[in-house]
């Protein structure tokens, strides 16, 4: 009896190791396949410390990489700012049959919003949820999610639905009250591209965004969305500039934070593939 609890739980974990391997080449993939050339961190320095995915294109972003049907949030971003050594913490995960989506802290995600986090944006971090901080964005649906036992994938789903056009995230606390947003990563490459935020016109800003793809409008049994270009007004205007100076706002003070927009259009330099083994 003994030995046949000691080979289920080794097949157990061989198993959970190989979803992890499997994980980390998809997310590895979904990164070269928004122009972004990467690799798997263990695979080449063969260091079980070494990051899940590296992106060369991305040298100011850590990517914590989790294929699991019950994620624990908490432990998953203590692990990846444990890890990030200074650079900016980003958890990518999925579940199975769901698409990829992209988990943060708050304040990174802020910097996303190119603004300066100082003065009254400081105040608006401070004074609450992210709802609050993000109320001004008319292009933007944030809803907060409470609860220990969050389905992020169902939440997800719903918040879909009720956005309507926009784009959406949901804001949620890890055990320590920290917290946390989860966006697509549709959502996350479109930040990085510069499609968002919106680009100024006149005063207004319209965002020439893709909505979700067939593969992501699955999730929750909806129907499929086909991507299309939408625009939709907002106000306060944002600058795009640099990607380097873009990166260079995840690991600086706040006030650089409006440093943090991608010059849209603007892609990385192509790498030699690698040949996995």
């Amino acid at each position: 009896m003994k030995n046949s609890r000691e080979r289920s739980l080794r097949t157990a974990t061989t198993n959970s190791r190989n979803k992890g391997k499997r994980g980390e080449r998809q997310w590895r993939d979904e990164l070269r396949a928004n122009g972004y050339p990467a690799r798997r961190g263990q695979q080449f320095s063969g260091s079980p410390d070494s990051p899940d995915v590296i992106c060369d294109a991305l040298p100011w972003a850590h990517f914590e990489v989790k294929f699991v049907e019950h994620l624990n949030f908490s432990a998953a971003m203590a692990q990846a700012r444990r890890d990030a050594g200074g650079k900016a913490a980003f958890l990518a995960h999925r579940r199975n049959h769901r698409p990829w989506l992209v988990t943060m802290d708050a304040d990174r995600f802020y910097r996303f919003l190119g603004r300066d986090l100082t003065g009254e944006w400081a105040t608006r971090m401070t004074a609450g949820s992210p709802a609050a901080a993000c109320g001004e964005f008319a292009w933007l649906h944030c809803a907060i999610r409470t609860g220990r036992r969050l389905n992020i994938h169902e939440a997800i789903a719903q918040v879909r639905r009720e956005a309507g056009r926009r784009v959406f995230i949901v804001a949620h606390q890890d055990r320590d009250g920290r917290w946390l947003v989860t966006i697509t990563a549709g959502t996350f490459f479109n930040f990085l591209r510069g499609e968002l935020p919106p680009e100024e016109q006149g005063e207004h800003r319209t965002s020439n965004i893709q909505l979700p793809t067939s593969n992501e409008g699955k999730e929750g049994g909806g129907a499929p969305r086909r991507g299309r270009a939408e625009s939709v007004p907002v106000q306060a205007p944002a600058k795009p500039l640099e990607t380097a100076n873009f990166g260079k706002a995840f690991g600086e003070p706040p006030n650089v934070a409006r440093e943090s927009r991608a010059l849209p259009g603007k892609q990385p330099t192509e790498q030699p593939k690698q040949t996995e083994q």
